[in-house]
């Protein structure tokens, strides 16, 4: 039988109990996150489901030839266009695409435009075709880079057409050639201002589109040069914003805001505004100009160490979503897997199945062995929850220039651009020589080391809030990886092939005899302790910290800026001895060998062909060299920057301690 009891006099006893401002709060229970749930259907918390009594149905303004006028002047549709520019940076910024791009019903409509005779309409059409392509390529980007979350770009994009049209974008562009064509004829003749300004907005969206397609492209070499483009569109966007009309004009003709609101996520309803154009001009420049640096990083990264340093400048000018997903997208190894594999056609994650599969190798953390002495190398590589070769790319030695592909390795496999991670960059950090014979625990290591590096580049690349928390994440990496390291080091087949490549590692200074940590554990302690490093200075570049912990904050970076010397100088001055490269004899260039009489047209033995080659010999040569200085310049770089954090940490650290003992108030 039920029974219902009155639970009013509770209520008012709790209410009674109660202070102004208390919430319930339980174990399982939380009224402040009951309150904060979405709740769908409700206009209030779901912005799909808001009131579309005051608005026209997107049927009814597709169908009204007045809402899509397709004979336009030469002004409205600079004024689309721009609107067009303006939403797609209020897109990049944060705003939904229902609400910014595709607010425009030309997007929605290019078959109305397409079927308009026009020179206007035409340069139109190919405007919108491309900025479809362009959109859904960015979102694909986004999507692939894997280090941008929803404040950042918005890519929910589900009942919209962002997916590329028929022809996709080989189509764009010969519709973009076509119109800027047109465009560009017109202007000769008539000497019109507005058809210059067409066609310099034609001319910029052809820029970034092309640039766009050669930076996802399977070449590095192709990748590289499309800097050209994205500085191209760059240098067109001043002739932009100086051609725009001046005047604060109304809405372009055929944008309506809230007409796709109907097909928003369940989330609160958000005001959407449109950037001004000159903001979306800035926010334009920006975005190009880090772009050419994302793309360049083929041109500055040669080792680890330089990847570090890349990443780490890159990421302090706080490049927007589109930029980091793209130089992310460029150092990720599974991207080049196919490339570098025999026969290989394309870059490995193209999509967001193959990209989510890639993140899911990343994050699974890698799991620590107890120490093990195995003799032969061998190390218990079943453990669970281990990645294998098989679940992570393995790179080999990194060919003399950037971009090139080789094969080499202990297992024969092909290498990836010399900027991507790889073991061989892992194992040249750890000054641990990358070829046959290596044990199978160092190798378990290197394969460890890699995953652990990845997921640190993609926590470097994401917004800077998300960044430091993911670098406090990492910690975790590197604690399995120190366990891996020792595990590596104290075994015998490892210890023998240091000793037999040069190496002259003896127990760090002030540790036991017995200690059994050697230049893999030494280099994990460097780069965790760089990483709490990395991990304490971005909460001054993020506000965080009161006057009052600086003191704590310097005396803890300076403990590890001293931790970071002891063991960079273990690992620099126990390695082996560094092998300078030789320059050939000044009398053997150009001899080509034997048969030097037989004439300059010799082949096979002697003449020009011999010469070829003893020349190319000599350059690579000197490249050798140039790559060798470089390397010591760096190494010599390094160890002298660690050691002026130390000495700014101490005296930064003397300087709170003297100010709280001369009473300073704000210590």
């Amino acid at each position: 039988m039920e029974r219902w009891l009155d639970v009013g006099p509770l209520l008012r006893a709790a209410q009674a109990d109660m202070k102004v401002g208390q919430l319930i709060t339980g174990e399982a229970f939380s009224l402040f996150e009951a309150m904060s749930a979405l709740e769908a259907g409700n206009p209030k918390m779901d912005a799909a489901a808001s009131p579309a009594a005051d608005r026209p149905s997107l049927e009814a303004l597709l169908d009204d030839p007045a809402a899509v006028p397709v004979d336009l002047g030469a002004a409205d549709a600079l004024a689309v266009m721009d609107g067009l520019l303006a939403a797609e940076a209020s897109w990049h910024s944060g705003g939904s695409p229902m609400q910014t791009v595709y607010a425009s019903l030309y997007m929605l409509r290019l078959d109305r435009l397409k079927e308009h005779d026009s020179v206007i309409a035409r340069a139109l059409y190919a405007y919108c075709l491309t900025l479809q392509c362009d959109c859904s390529m960015i979102r694909d980007l986004v999507i692939s880079g894997m280090v941008c979350e929803e404040e950042d770009i918005n890519v929910f994009t589900s009942g919209i057409p962002f997916e590329q049209s028929e022809g996709g974008p080989a189509a764009a562009l010969e519709a973009l050639d076509a119109a800027i064509g047109a465009a560009t004829a017109i202007g000769a003749q008539d000497a019109e201002p507005a058809s210059a300004a067409l066609a310099c907005r034609l001319q910029l969206r052809r820029a970034l589109h092309l640039g766009l397609c050669m930076a996802a492209a399977s070449d590095p070499e192709e990748a590289r040069r499309s800097a050209e483009h994205f500085a191209e569109a760059r240098s067109l966007l001043p002739a932009l914003q100086s051609s725009a009309s001046g005047e604060a004009s109304a809405t372009p003709p055929g944008f309506y805001v809230d007409v796709n609101r109907h097909l928003l996520g369940p989330a609160p309803p958000r005001q959407v505004q449109l950037m001004p154009l000159s903001d979306a001009v800035s926010y334009m420049e920006r975005m190009l100009d880090h772009l050419q640096l994302a793309v360049a990083v083929s041109e500055h990264v040669f080792d680890y160490r330089s990847l570090q340093l890349y990443l780490w400048r890159f990421a302090r000018q706080r490049p927007g979503a589109i930029a980091r997903s793209m130089l992310h997208l460029l150092i990720t190894p599974s991207r080049w897997e196919a490339t570098a594999a025999p026969g290989g056609n394309g870059p490995a994650s193209n999509g967001p199945e193959q990209a989510h599969s890639h993140s899911q190798s990343q994050s699974q953390p890698p799991v620590a062995e107890g120490k093990s002495g195995g003799r032969g190398g061998r190390g218990r590589r079943g453990a669970k929850g281990q990645a294998t070769s098989s679940d992570h790319p393995s790179s080999a030695t990194a060919a003399a220039g950037p971009g090139s592909t080789a094969a080499g390795g202990p297992a024969g496999l092909a290498a990836g651009p010399a900027w991507v991670p790889s073991k061989a960059m892992v194992a040249a950090a750890c000054q641990v020589a990358y070829g046959p014979g290596l044990p199978d625990d160092a190798e378990l290591f290197l394969e460890q080391a890699l995953i652990a590096v990845s997921n640190w580049c993609q926590a470097v690349l994401m917004n800077r809030c998300r960044s430091r928390r993911r670098l406090r994440r990492c910690l975790d990496d590197w604690l399995n990886m120190y366990h891996h390291g020792v595990n590596a080091d104290v075994v015998p087949a490892f210890q023998e092939y240091l000793r037999a490549t040069g190496w002259r590692w003896r127990p760090l200074d002030g540790a036991s005899a017995d200690d059994g940590q050697g230049p893999l554990g030494t280099w994990v302690e460097y780069e965790t302790c760089a990483t709490m490093l990395h991990h304490l200075l971005m909460g001054f570049e993020l506000e965080l910290y009161e006057p009052h912990e600086y003191d704590m904050i310097y005396w803890y970076c300076d403990y590890l800026s001293t931790s970071m010397v002891t063991a960079f100088s273990a690992i620099h001055h126990r390695r082996p001895p560094a092998q300078v490269p030789k320059l050939p004899q000044q009398g053997a260039a150009g001899l080509g060998g034997r048969g030097l009489g037989r004439g300059l047209g010799g082949r096979g033995r002697g003449g020009l062909p011999g010469g070829d080659s003893a020349a190319a010999a000599k350059a690579a040569a000197e490249a050798a060299v140039a790559r060798y200085e470089k390397s010591q310049n760096m190494m010599r770089f390094d160890l002298l920057e660690v050691e002026t954090m130390q000495y700014m940490c101490q005296g930064l650290l003397r300087l709170m301690a003297g100010l709280k003992l001369a009473g300073g108030g704000g210590c």
